[in-house]
């Protein structure tokens, strides 16, 4: 546990750290500071937004366009997850999944994410070590008209500076 810290964990999660505040979908919490809003996911636990100093920060958790069959419409996945996400403010920093065992089937809805919501950093997430992944999917990102900021993560411990 790290000192003066509030941990906000998903419903599922079964070992918590002490006073760590467990939430469901579609809650709505002014902490001391920030506020956090959760989402449904399309998969296990929540999304959430934490809003903090007219910043919007959205975490994807498991929320993303498993469409493992390559079969499912873009439009169902912006109709049955995307849509609940608040966009109130732009999103400056999202974390999205870009999962490297849909690479042929929208990389679990990154694509579509980035589109949709345009956040002026997109970091993405769930890629399983295969970090040569992350660099083809900024660069088809970037052939469909991204072009706001990438962190293509290179590696565990990695920082990155977002002024």
């Amino acid at each position: 546990n790290i000192p003066n810290i509030t941990y906000i964990i998903s419903y599922d999660i079964k070992d918590c750290p002490d006073g760590a505040i467990q939430v469901k979908p579609n809650q709505h919490m002014d902490m001391d500071g920030f506020t956090v809003k959760t989402y449904p996911s399309t998969d296990d636990g929540v999304a959430f937004s934490i809003f903090m100093d007219r910043k919007d920060i959205y975490f994807s958790g498991d929320n993303a366009f498993w469409n493992w069959d390559g079969d499912l419409d873009d439009d169902i996945y912006i109709r049955l997850a995307l849509s609940a996400i608040d966009t109130s403010m732009p999103m400056d920093i999202a974390f999205q999944v870009c999962d490297p065992r849909l690479e042929h089937m929208g990389a679990g809805g990154i694509y579509i994410f980035a589109r949709v919501f345009k956040p002026e950093l997109l970091v993405p997430i769930h890629s399983f070590g295969e970090y040569a992944f992350n660099k083809r999917a900024e660069k088809k990102l970037r052939e469909q008209g991204f072009d706001k900021k990438f962190w293509c993560v290179g590696g565990v411990g990695e920082t990155y500076t977002f002024a």
